[in-house]
């Protein structure tokens, strides 16, 4: 197999066409180099700053019953809980109570005629005694155990509640250091209509909603100029999932006085769990991020050559001979044969066991 060098041959074409070409092929390259490098900031270095929020709830709820003749009200001490949370809070929608409980034995749901029956119960309410009692397998646990059959608790006048968002953000360091604040004051109806997500959803299964807080300032050439932050709602939960909503238990236990029997109330709870997600970021000239940006423009520029290159070869009607002038296939032995014949160092006879 020969060894063969590649190297690049230069053609001049008298060609408008091509000229016309190239030139469109330069404008469109140069036009995408403008917008990276101007109207993109290509030439910035994005940077990250740190800050904090605070989150409030105002406003009340009720249930639909009264106690003599007055309104069951749910403050925010009672909607809200726990009481506090980093960056997030949770808003109860529907509660299911199960008690007064009390360590002791009591039946699980799964029916038996005998003991072994129970060898397969796996009670995630209690631990199982593999004994079966009146056609039912019996665990100890707190008893009452929770119910399916057990009323849920809404609370009316929810989405009338409202959450206060502060978001406080440093970027820079140093002398050029900025700090800005942004707040919002929004209904649970609007958290909930921004995210797509239905009243009843929040009622029966409970939701988790991502509040985005987006900074993105421009500190061009150390010039700080007004920022403001913005605000956007995000589902978090899978809506098209089995597991989707969101709800979790806790429980109050308690004595009552001359007794020694230590009493607990369970209650599972669904709701509103808002997430806050801040991203704080800042821009401004640097040197090395514009060099590259415009070295990769100039390599860029080459690439108008090339496509050029593709057309006339591939594209035109006289395609076929711009190919064969543009690549040439020379023997070296050929060359050195000529030489020597022109330089009177080969005879004929010589040139011809040369070439033949």
């Amino acid at each position: 197999m020969p060894v063969t060098y590649a190297t690049e041959k230069t053609m001049v074409i008298r060609s408008p066409l091509l000229v016309t070409i190239r030139f469109i092929f330069f404008l469109l390259i140069g036009a995408y180099i403008v917008w990276l490098l101007f109207f993109r900031a290509g030439y910035q270095q994005i940077y990250y700053g740190t800050g904090f929020t605070s989150i409030k709830t105002k406003g009340v709820a009720f249930e639909n019953e009264t106690q003599s003749g007055v309104p069951i009200i749910w403050d925010r001490h009672d909607t809200v809980y726990p009481q506090s949370e980093q960056e997030a809070v949770f808003i109860t929608a529907t509660t299911i109570k199960t008690g007064p409980q009390t360590r002791s034995i009591c039946p699980e749901q799964q029916s038996c005629t005998k003991n072994e029956d129970c060898a397969v119960l796996n009670s995630s309410q209690g631990y199982n005694l593999n004994n079966c009692t009146n056609g039912s397998c019996q665990v100890a646990a707190w008893c009452p155990l929770e119910s399916s059959s057990t009323k849920p608790l809404r609370l009316q006048n929810l989405e009338r509640m409202r959450v206060a968002v502060k978001s406080f953000v440093k970027l820079g360091e140093g002398d050029e250091t900025s700090r800005y604040t942004a707040k919002i004051d929004v209904r649970v109806s609007d958290i909930l209509n921004n995210a797509s997500v239905p009243l009843e959803t929040l009622y029966q299964n409970g939701t988790v909603v991502a509040l985005m807080i987006s900074w993105d300032c421009d500190f061009d050439f150390g010039k700080k100029k007004p920022c403001e932050g913005h605000f956007s709602y995000t589902r978090m939960d899978f809506t098209d999932s089995d597991s989707s909503g969101y709800n979790f238990r806790h429980a109050l236990q308690y004595k009552v006085p001359g007794q020694d029997v230590t009493y607990r109330e369970l209650t599972k709870v669904y709701g509103l769990r808002l997430l806050i997600i801040t991203d704080a970021r800042y821009r401004k000239f640097e040197f090395f991020s514009f060099f590259l940006q415009c070295a990769s423009a100039f390599g860029l520029l080459a690439v108008a050559g090339y496509l050029t290159d593709v057309v006339a070869m591939w594209f035109l009607p006289d395609s076929v001979e711009y190919r064969n002038q543009k690549f040439m296939n020379i023997d070296a032995q050929e060359i050195e044969v000529r030489r020597q014949k022109w330089t009177g160092v080969l005879s004929d006879e010589e040139l011809n066991k040369a070439y033949f």
